[in-house]
């Protein structure tokens, strides 16, 4: 498994097309190409407990790749290279490569595809699909590889909550050679810049904090759980819905548990252990001095999501809740409470976010709370909390909550 560092853009794969020209610098009709491809930087990381993203870096976790060339107009794949270890390749791939091979720190290394029909005109990269890509696409369509329910990426799945999904699809545009005559040889060059977004989503929160309203002080208290709810489970690789296709999905939500308690646990769930994406409740952090982190300042709960029209809610679940009023102790709180979380701001606007877009990361620096904000169940109408984030390309946006 590959890591590297990457920047704002999670990725740029450079895709040179090139084969011999005739006099005057054209290239030949119905002359094969050699294809030569170059990844630069690629990267994303996440996973339920984890370093959040900083700045404008944070780290890939690469198990394999693909790259398709095809024609636009039939959609009809001329060659599919895999790359990654070569027992875990689709069968029939026309190419095999390791990343070493493919890309380097220096942007210089590439691997040569040859005998490419003259016809493909696009490329399209996919990283980490996460083993949704079983077979060769060669003489197939791209829209397999784009749109099928057997390219759908879970993103409730423990697995890959660490290899997040990128991809990029553009034209070669040509570049030409030199014309240096009838008896110049210089490499015709088509080249496309494949900019590899993540196809999904993600949320972060850092910490929760108690503070007073009135004279009521919550001076300690447990995280036992955070959830999110009202999200979609599944995607295609070009972002559409897997059951509908439908890119503003308006089709019933795959996670929408109300106001029942009991629904936020193993039934829907699963074990919620660090790493699944949706939960986190097998571990209780402790707030004694009223702030709770997820095991130490430098982590976060980190969650991957599909993209939407809506927003995703982010439930906290609270309980062992120590406070004073008027600064008289009062008896602890040993049942669970909730803080619901639907509305999200940025840059203090007092417009909400209306969705959370691909290839962007939403984080909560710290969830603000009062003894007010604590309901009896979740997802209950009193507690349509706001949070203000910050939002960039797949990079840390800060945002906050108020009720």
């Amino acid at each position: 498994m590959k890591q590297i560092k990457f920047t704002a853009v999670a990725l740029a794969a450079i895709v040179t097309v090139s084969c011999e020209k005739t006099p005057g610098g054209e290239q030949p009709d119905n002359k094969p190409a050699n294809v030569a491809i170059r990844i630069e930087l690629p990267g994303a990381r996440t996973r339920a407990i984890g370093t959040p993203i900083s700045g404008n870096a944070t780290v890939a976790n690469l198990e394999s790749g693909h790259v398709f060339i095809y024609n636009s107009t039939t959609g009809v794949i001329n060659k599919h290279l895999y790359i990654g270890a070569s027992a875990s390749a689709p069968t029939g791939v026309d190419m095999i490569v390791s990343f070493a091979d493919i890309m380097d720190e220096e942007d210089t290394n590439h691997v040569v595809v040859t005998n490419v029909s003259p016809e493909a005109n696009m490329a399209m990269v996919v990283l980490n699909d996460n083993g949704v890509i079983t077979q060769s696409k060669t003489n197939r369509t791209i829209s397999e590889v784009k749109k099928t329910a057997t390219t759908a990426v879970k993103f409730n799945a423990a697995s890959t909550v660490d290899k997040v999904t990128l991809t990029d699809d553009k034209a070669l545009t040509a570049t030409g050679g030199t014309d240096g005559g009838a008896d110049d040889q210089t490499a015709y060059t088509k080249s496309a810049v494949l900019q590899a977004a993540a196809i999904g989503t993600r949320a972060q929160l850092k910490k929760v904090t108690a503070e007073q309203v009135g004279d009521i002080v919550v001076t300690g208290f447990d995280v036992e759980g955070v959830f999110v709810n009202y999200v979609y489970k599944d995607m295609n690789l070009d972002g559409t819905r897997v059951d509908d296709g439908n890119a503003t999905l308006t089709a019933a939500l795959d996670v929408d548990n109300g106001s029942t308690e009991a629904n936020y646990g193993a039934t829907n769930y699963g074990t919620g252990t660090a790493g699944e994406t949706l939960a986190d409740y097998a571990a209780s952090y402790s707030a004694t001095t009223g702030v709770a982190v997820p095991g130490t300042a430098t982590k976060a709960w980190v969650y991957n999501l599909v993209p939407s029209a809506g927003v995703p809610h982010l439930l906290v679940k609270v309980n062992n809740i120590a406070y004073t009023i008027g600064g008289v102790a009062q008896t602890t709180i040993t049942t669970p409470k909730w803080i619901t979380v639907r509305n999200y701001y940025e840059g203090g606007s007092e417009q909400p976010i209306a969705a959370f877009l691909p290839n962007n990361s939403y984080t909560i620096d710290n969830l603000n709370f009062n003894f007010n904000d604590l309901t009896e169940d979740p997802e209950t109408e009193l507690a349509n909390t706001r949070v203000y984030v910050t939002i960039a390309p797949w990079i840390d946006h800060t945002v906050t909550w108020k009720p």
